[in-house]
């Protein structure tokens, strides 16, 4: 298995060009290993909260998914898997280090600094050399700021500060936000069986800058494949429904929280500590005057008796 090793410090990694990675189509062939330098490593151990660490990637179709990974000792290791690879062209990846507390509420986000990695071709693919540009240069989503900086970053020396400052930004506004105030709106249990618990919020509270929302399954409970499905609905007939997956079966009670809020000019939905699956997204999303969280809904799955459901709306 071939590596690509970086040096991470709070403010830059190295390095800081774009590293080959294999070729399209590999399964499991490329570990990526993020080794974090001493003073970060002293500075995160003295955090007494939980930290769950995540590695986000874009791949050259724009698409962006989120990866659960362990911290051991100063190390960070991930290795690619297959649908990374598939687009071809280049990838970006995030390291992401989030503290939550007992109820897994988001406390901090600390965003490391993007690196790009290169894919080569498969023959076996047969996909046009031109496609794959086109994807390299259409990178859209939550992380097209970050990402374009990177880009600019691989073409030219001089602006590859540039790029860092953009991490640097991007982590001064995760310390920000966690001075941001929720307020609780509701909580309840079900006392029966259902497969889709919905609930209209903005007429429990606020719900222009954002709504978080806690589930918390019973122990044991089974997700078909693992995954439930979730949709915000915003003023007007606006949504974004995603998947939430990765959530496995515990044998002690577990918790995913979700929250819509706005990012950039798009309202936007975030998932921890699970990974999150785009499903649709229906008509405009952008923030504009008097858009607010109007509904939120759980579906798929049936979501056993004494599951718990708590709500907030950010001040």
């Amino acid at each position: 298995m071939r590596e690509i090793n970086y040096l991470v410090s709070a403010q830059s990694i190295t390095p800081s060009s774009v590293q080959e990675a294999g070729f399209q189509c590999e399964y499991n062939a490329t570990k990526v290993i993020f080794t974090l330098e001493d003073a970060l490593a002293e500075q995160l151990a003295s955090q007494t909260d939980r930290q769950l660490w995540t590695v986000e990637v874009g791949d050259a179709e724009g698409n962006i998914k989120i990866y659960p990974v362990e911290l051991n000792g100063c190390k960070v290791e991930f290795v690619l898997p297959t649908e990374i690879t598939m687009s071809g062209s280049t990838a970006s990846l995030q390291l992401v280090v989030t503290t939550v507390d007992e109820n897994y509420i988001m406390l901090k986000r600390q965003c490391f600094s993007v690196v790009k990695i290169k894919f080569g071709q498969s023959v076996a693919s047969l996909v046009d050399s031109n496609e794959y540009d086109r994807y390299s240069h259409n990178l859209v989503g939550a992380m097209s700021l970050a990402m374009d900086a990177a880009q600019v970053a691989s073409q030219s020396a001089e602006l590859s500060q540039t790029a860092s400052q953009s991490a640097i930004d991007a982590a001064a506004r995760a310390e920000a936000a966690v001075k941001e105030e929720w307020q609780l709106l509701m909580e309840t249990e079900l006392e029966e069986e259902v497969t889709m618990f919905s609930q209209k919020v903005d007429g429990l509270g606020p719900t222009e800058k954002g709504v978080r929302v806690a589930l918390y399954l019973t122990p044991n409970t089974t997700l078909p494949s693992n995954r439930i499905s979730y949709c915000s609905s915003l003023s007007g007939s606006n949504a974004i429904e995603i998947y939430i997956n990765d959530w496995v079966k515990h044998d002690t009670e577990s918790v995913c929280v979700v929250e819509t809020r706005p990012k950039g000019l798009l309202w936007n939905v975030e998932v921890l500590p699970y990974t999150k699956g785009y499903k649709k997204i229906l008509n405009d999303i952008s923030v504009v005057a008097n858009s607010k969280v109007r509904y939120l809904r759980f579906e798929g799955p049936t979501l056993p008796i004494g599951t718990k459901i708590k709500i907030w709306g950010l001040v």
